[in-house]
């Protein structure tokens, strides 16, 4: 009786954790973008571990990882984010910014546009791409 009972209330909690993770994905429109962009594989370039990144209008406070090169930007989650948030990769030519904050800028993806993203000052500095 109490295997059970503890077995169900694990499955609860990782159905909760999944409907959870795909309600964020259709707020945040990443499941938009990924539609269109999904990240064929790792991006060579520099990259950057643990950033803020957002999506739409839901921010991911340090749980972001971001490659950047001359070609476009890849971004990631962290691994327990994973499920409903495939990496993605922006060619640079569709990405549209939008406006800078002291620590991000903002740009709309596509044209027309389809989803927004936000990325680190530095990423798009350090890229000189923007």
């Amino acid at each position: 009786m109490g295997i059970v009972v503890g077995a169900t209330g694990i499955l609860c909690v990782l159905g909760g954790y999944a409907l959870t993770l795909s309600m964020l994905a259709k707020r945040s429109g990443w499941s938009t973008l990924a539609r269109q962009y999904a990240a064929p594989g790792l991006t060579d370039g520099k990259r950057w571990d643990r950033v803020t990144v957002s999506a739409g209008s839901l921010v991911f406070r340090s749980r972001g990882m971001v490659s950047a090169n001359s070609e476009g930007v890849r971004l990631a989650l962290l691994p327990y984010l994973r499920p409903f948030h495939p990496p993605l990769f922006f060619p640079w030519r569709d990405l549209h910014r939008r406006s800078g904050h002291t620590n991000q800028v903002l740009f709309d993806v596509g044209a027309p546009a389809i989803g927004m993203i936000g990325l680190p000052l530095e990423v798009v500095e350090r890229t000189q791409q923007r």
